[in-house]
């Protein structure tokens, strides 16, 4: 059963594959989404003394996406295969409008709780009931958790539009 719990928290998300493997028949907005979210991945997979560099590290590729220049490594490591012919394009505009939002907010987050520890795309298990013998379990993944001096805080990073806040809260 152990096994079985493993196997499917580690196949919610594979990491191993590019945000455009993942996506590669999705809308623009939904893979600079998915994009954005990698990045933010990324920022949070450092240290809490990283995350400041880490945020610098995203806003100067932004800022370099944003003059046509793809030479970052952020760029190279994330967008490499979103290359456009002009910063008019689409999925480059909504790459760099969606991850510095969730950049924005979350400095915002930062500067608001002493932080302890944060986890990134932590795979939660809870056994819910057993039916006919069988035990059933609700899988989930958490963009972070983070431990702060007054208990946890489950975060969730939302890039699509403020419409869906509704469908949301829910998750």
């Amino acid at each position: 059963k152990n096994n079985i719990i493993q196997y499917h928290a580690n196949s919610l998300k594979d990491k191993n594959l590019s945000a455009l493997h993942r996506e590669a028949r999705g809308s623009d907005t939904r893979l600079s989404g998915i994009i954005s979210h990698d990045i933010m991945q990324w920022v949070l997979s450092g240290s809490i003394e990283q995350q400041s560099a880490r945020i610098d590290d995203v806003n100067e590729c932004l800022q370099q996406v944003s003059n046509q220049k793809y030479s970052h490594f952020i760029a190279q490591d994330f967008i490499k295969d979103l290359m456009p012919s002009s910063i008019h394009d689409a999925r480059i505009q909504k790459v760099v409008e969606k991850t510095a939002g969730l950049i924005r907010g979350w400095k915002r987050f930062l500067d608001k709780f002493e932080i302890e520890n944060i986890v990134s795309e932590k795979p939660l298990v809870q056994k819910i009931e057993t039916h006919s013998g069988i035990d059933v379990f609700l899988l989930a993944r958490a963009d972070a958790i983070v431990e702060t001096v007054n208990g946890h805080i489950i975060v969730e990073f939302k890039t699509g539009s403020c419409t869906h806040i509704d469908d949301w809260k829910e998750q």
